[in-house]
This record gives structure tokens, C-alpha cells and sequence, in this order.
């Protein structure tokens, strides 16, 4: 299942380059290892497999793994993954899928993250199953639960009424 998506990272955790990439949590919440062969992720309805995790990925039970969403395109087991894509803040959904027994793309979890301020992350909370509501935490987690302070939303920024001035 998703379980957390940072698509703000500005200054928080970087990946192997040094980059302060966007990147995606998967969780395990099963007793069973689970094969991520033939699954992949997508950010349109009409893409939803648009990159692919390498055949011998595997996440453990109980277990997280985290794919930057970063452009680079690194599929290589062991090593940091990298999509071929980006989501931009607040705009785009993140789908994550299986292959079918026809071959055909299965959604297996997907998520729209709102805008968030930078730094912060969308994420399930409880980290417990794909019935976890999700919210906006303050302090991102990826390989470990969520179990931080989180929001269920965020405030629009304030205007100022009447318009700024000299009044009488």
C-alpha cells in the first residue's frame, strides 16, 4: 500500500546524488513478503504503470520501501530506485498497481496528495492498512511508522480585508 508521499522535499532527507527528491513509501502491512514483479507506479488514471519496479524487488513483512519520484529512471533491485516521473504539489495522483492474471494493470492503492508547505508529506496515520486515513505530516518518515504530528489539512493562505492603506 502507499503509505506516505512527499511531494515538497526541500530540504529533508536526499537520495544517493545528493538530491532532495520527491519519493513514495510503500508498506507491507501482511506477515508474507510480497513481490513487487509486474507492479509499477503511475501518475495518471490512463498511465498507471508508467514505471516499473525491477522483477526481484520484494518487500519484506511488516516491512517499507521507498522509490524516489525523481525523473532519474533507476530500476535496478538492491539499489535506490528512481521513477521516471515526478508528481507536482497538490496536483498530481499516485497510483500503484499489479499486473493482472490477463496482463492487464490492477490499482492496488492510489492517492491525489493536496498541496502541502515544504518539507511536509502525505501520509497514512495510523501506519497500520490500506484503511488508514490520510493526513499532511509535519515531519516526513520514510522506513518507519508514521507517527509523528499530522494535520488532517492546511489552511488556504490569509488575505487581508479591507486591501492594505491609509484610512480615515
Amino acid at each position: 500500500m502507499i503509505n506516505e508521499v512527499h511531494t515538497a522535499n526541500w530540504k529533508g532527507d536526499a537520495d544517493e546524488d545528493g538530491d532532495a527528491e520527491d519519493w513514495v513509501e510503500l508498506h507491507n502491512p501482511t506477515d508474507a513478503p510480497v513481490s513487487l514483479a509486474g507492479w509499477g507506479l503511475g501518475n495518471k488514471s490512463n498511465s498507471v504503470r508508467r514505471w516499473m519496479f525491477p522483477a526481484n524487488t520484494v518487500i519484506e513483512p511488516q516491512g517499507y520501501l521507498t522509490a524516489w519520484l525523481s525523473k532519474k529512471n533507476r530500476q535496478v533491485a538492491g539499489q535506490p530506485l528512481h521513477a521516471s516521473f515526478n508528481l507536482d504539489n497538490g496536483d498530481d495522483a499516485l497510483f500503484l498497481s499489479a499486473t493482472g492474471s490477463s496482463g492487464e494493470a490492477v490499482i492496488v492503492d492510489t492517492t491525489t496528495p493536496p498541496a502541502v508547505r515544504p518539507d511536509h508529506s502525505w501520509c497514512r496515520m495510523p501506519t497500520a492498512g490500506g484503511t488508514s486515513a490520510f493526513a499532511i505530516c509535519a515531519a516526513p518518515s520514510h522506513g518507519r511508522v508514521n507517527d509523528r504530528a499530522s494535520f488532517a489539512s492546511m489552511l488556504a493562505r490569509p488575505t487581508i480585508a479591507p486591501a492594505s492603506g491609509f484610512y480615515a
